[in-house]
């Protein structure tokens, strides 16, 4: 994966936004004209000098690629490589910090949220009649397996259905639920940032709502696409602001049914106290849907030689090798890129199909129409 670089000092681009403009057009129309002439192989443009959006004139914050026809700009901003935290910078408005009022502006945000749930009478009194097993152990009336997005949206739908005898568990510890901070290696969702998400119908509770408020509209209007870690500061808050039940460090390793209807849930493999439950709500993301596929060649390789993309890897271990990633979905990419910066000397993917897919077929679920 070729990567060519081309590093733009703050003056080169010119101070005046037309010259900038300018510089970029013809800068990428070189680009184009060397490819298209077979002098060099497609090449990933990473400027190290970003432009603001009002530099093209106009407040749309579409990516730059699509202003100058060249499909989906990539913006790589250093918020977190290899696990490790990184200084904040501002891209597009991305990394803003804090406005200086941002904790009050919260709480303004909080108690507003308190007022439209009031509004709708929640929380509901709880109708469903209490239970015991047969030798007088608690039951839950339901238990969610999972305390990610869908997790905590499952719980909090439960609540506002009047359903309060529930149990949010989640093997991971507190705010590292999901893949945000953990093995996802992409530095954007690539989702709009407008979707609700786990909004439930309430304005105040969606990322829009949080991220104007901690850092202003005119970082809401330039921001692009939402960075992956800020998405789990957002939930992180989201739990914190609705108070859900959740027990973090609880690992369920087995459901089994049970001859009186209930649901029996062991706990670290037995290790830790069972649960019983009326009803289970299986929450465990794409990860609880299976396991990786590992092809059989890499039996009888030594474990320290191959990782699969949902482990931890160490990136910076690579750096100067020769890397293969085998696959050419998101996770390839997104894995591919990560060890290409941590400064990996060859990255090559491997796929079956004769051609990239293009199209994300999951972005569908963002339209009522689809």
């Amino acid at each position: 994966l070729p990567v060519g670089r081309q590093e733009l000092g703050p003056g080169k681009a010119g101070a005046d936004h037309q010259q900038r403009v300018a510089f970029i057009h013809q800068l990428v129309a070189g680009l184009g004209a060397e490819q298209a002439d077979g002098a060099g192989d497609p090449r990933v443009l990473v400027a190290e000098d970003v432009l603001a959006e009002e530099c093209l004139g106009g407040t749309r914050t579409e990516p730059l690629g699509d202003r100058l026809g060249l499909g989906k700009a990539v913006q790589r901003p250093q918020h977190e490589a290899h696990g490790v935290a990184q200084p904040a910078i501002s891209v597009g408005g991305a990394f803003q910090d804090l406005l200086p009022d941002a904790a009050a502006r919260l709480e303004r945000l909080q108690e507003r949220l308190a007022e439209d749930l009031a509004l709708l009478n929640y929380p509901l009194a709880n109708w469903v009649p209490p239970r015991t097993s047969a030798d007088g152990r608690p039951v839950s009336d339901v238990v969610v397996i999972g305390a990610g997005m869908c997790g905590l949206v499952a719980g909090f739908g439960l609540l506002r259905a009047g359903i309060s005898n529930i149990r949010i568990v989640d093997r991971a510890p507190a705010g590292r639920e999901g893949p945000w901070v953990t093995y996802a290696r992409m530095e954007t969702l690539r989702s709009p940032k407008q979707l609700l998400g786990p909004a439930y119908g309430m304005a105040s509770l969606t990322f829009q709502a949080w991220y104007r408020a901690t850092r202003g509209d005119a970082a809401w209007d330039a921001l692009f696409r939402i960075p992956r870690p800020m998405w789990m500061d957002y939930l992180a808050w989201y739990r914190k602001a609705l108070a859900l039940p959740v027990e973090s460090g609880v690992d369920v390793t087995r459901i089994a049914p049970r001859d009186d209807g209930l649901f029996e849930l062991e706990v670290a493999g037995g290790a830790g106290e069972a649960i019983l439950a009326r009803r289970v709500v299986m929450a465990g993301g794409r990860e609880g849907l299976g396991r990786p596929t590992i092809p059989d060649f890499v039996d009888g390789l030594p474990r320290s030689r191959w990782a699969h993309s949902s482990e931890t890897i160490d990136f910076d271990a690579l750096a100067g090798r020769r890397v293969v990633v085998i696959g050419v979905g998101a996770s390839a990419v997104d894995n591919a890129a990560t060890a290409l910066e941590a400064g990996a000397r060859e990255v090559r993917l491997l796929a079956r199909r004769p051609a990239m897919p293009t199209v994300n077929k999951l972005m569908g679920v963002g339209s009522y129409g689809l």
